[in-house]
């Protein structure tokens, strides 16, 4: 049985999806059916259920606002992953858990002349910042207790997740477009957009091809978006444009790209998160985030227009 946790969530629903489709059983939980903090009620959940692979999708993801509940933070990106991972580990459960770029924050920014490499699975993290650092406590604590190996559990490390369920920065441009006539967005942030669906599919194809939850010598790190590569303003230009060609936008506010020192925030950003796809590509073909979102919001439009 397969236990998903954050099911209301933009991966979690993609997840459920597919599972659905695929006609694999699960149990899926968010937070008003679990408490993740409560270490007692969560053990109870994972084993009633038999499970034999848990799938973590729940995350504190406020980046801002964790700067001001880091403790909150803590508890659901560090604490909870580590009872989880307790938990796994004691009862010969899988475990894949769900982390982030932001875990990579001191790297060098692009500076128009030279290109950092894409960031491997085995570069050391960086994380600066409360919602960074408790992710990577979280991630820290997978290795204290599954091993350097990581043997019975994966980490997947994504970036700039969007999908058709939720609050995402795809919403919140479409938004904002029709509401302004100037719209000013971030160019100096570098990384790569990542549909859920297209992450809830490569979940399904590492557990295919890893012959998981029986294979509990397997273990390791996969970092998985879109291929290319675009700034927020370049996601934004890209969001604006196709909105406007599939009806979602009348009248689209005009996009000026500024810099991260002129739209400061709480949480500090990565300059530059670009994820190496070599290992997820061994896995499965990943599309272009290009073509990934036009999939994406055509979904949105008819959705949209059966209103």
């Amino acid at each position: 049985m397969i236990f998903i946790t954050g099911k209301n969530g933009q991966l979690g629903t993609e997840l459920i999806a597919r599972l659905q489709e695929e006609k694999i059983k699960y149990v899926a939980y968010d937070k008003k059916d679990l408490d993740i903090t409560d270490k007692k009620k969560l053990q109870e959940a994972i084993l009633k259920n038999k499970s034999t692979l848990v799938i973590n999708c729940a995350a504190y993801t406020a980046v801002d606002k964790a700067e001001s509940e880091a403790d909150l933070a803590d508890d659901i990106n560090h604490k909870s992953v580590e009872e989880i991972a307790r938990i796994c580990k004691e009862n010969g459960i899988f475990l894949i858990h769900i982390s982030t770029d932001f875990v990579f924050y001191d790297l060098p920014c692009v500076d128009g002349r030279s290109r950092p490499k894409p960031i491997t699975p085995e570069t050391p993290t960086s994380p600066f910042g409360a919602y960074s650092e408790t992710k990577d406590r979280g991630e820290k604590k997978l290795f204290r207790i599954f091993g350097e190996n990581l043997s019975g559990a994966c980490i997947i490390r994504t970036s700039w997740l969007y999908s058709i369920h939720g609050k995402n920065f795809i919403k919140t441009i479409l938004k904002l477009a029709e509401e302004r006539e100037e719209l000013f967005v971030v160019e100096d942030q570098i990384g790569r957009p990542c549909w859920s669906a297209r992450l809830a599919e490569f979940i399904l194809k590492v557990i295919v091809k890893n012959n998981i939850p029986d294979n509990l010598s397997f273990g390791g790190i996969y970092h998985f978006s879109n291929r290319g590569i675009a700034s927020w303003y370049d996601f934004a230009h890209a969001i604006v444009a196709m909105g406007t060609e599939f009806g979602l936008l009348k009248n689209a506010a005009s996009l000026q790209p500024i810099s991260t020192a002129q739209y400061p925030t709480p949480a500090p950003r990565p300059g530059y998160s670009v994820l190496d796809l070599s290992k997820a590509q061994e896995i499965m073909e990943i599309p272009h985030w290009r073509d990934d979102l036009r999939i994406m919001l055509t979904k949105l439009s008819e959705n949209h227009n059966q209103r």
